[in-house]
């Protein structure tokens, strides 16, 4: 199944506008919890732009939690959690974990959108 942009999870429909049906590649998020996971998300950035990393990974945490109401594993939103992770474990000083889980995400990413797509390129 292909997915929109990774980035896409985070924008709602224009007013008016018919939305699809949910299903697992394209759920239905209500808006509460869209606007919710993205000041999440907004606020992971900061604190690790900060290098407050402790209170980046407690954010990230429930992040994940959150998202995992909606996405799958294998949805490009679940991939940008992972690599969230990733690159703070890397910030973090634990490069073997942080390869890891940032090879693993390029291979999802590769699977979803091919390797060309900016989502794997910047993975």
């Amino acid at each position: 199944a292909r997915f929109p942009p990774a980035r896409s999870f985070c924008t709602s429909s224009p007013k008016g506008e018919q939305k699809t049906q949910s299903t697992p590649e394209n759920p239905d998020v209500p808006e509460e919890a869209m606007n919710s996971l993205k000041a999440q998300i907004t606020k992971i950035s900061q604190c690790m732009s900060l290098g407050m990393y402790k209170d980046a990974q407690n954010l990230l945490e429930v992040y994940k939690k959150d998202l995992s109401k909606y996405f799958k594993e294998d949805h490009p939103a679940y991939c940008s959690y992972e690599n969230n992770q990733g690159v703070l474990m890397r910030l973090n000083g634990r490069f073997e974990e942080a390869y890891d889980i940032l090879a693993a995400v390029y291979n999802k990413y590769c699977r979803l959108f091919g390797k060309t797509h900016s989502s794997t390129i910047s993975a």
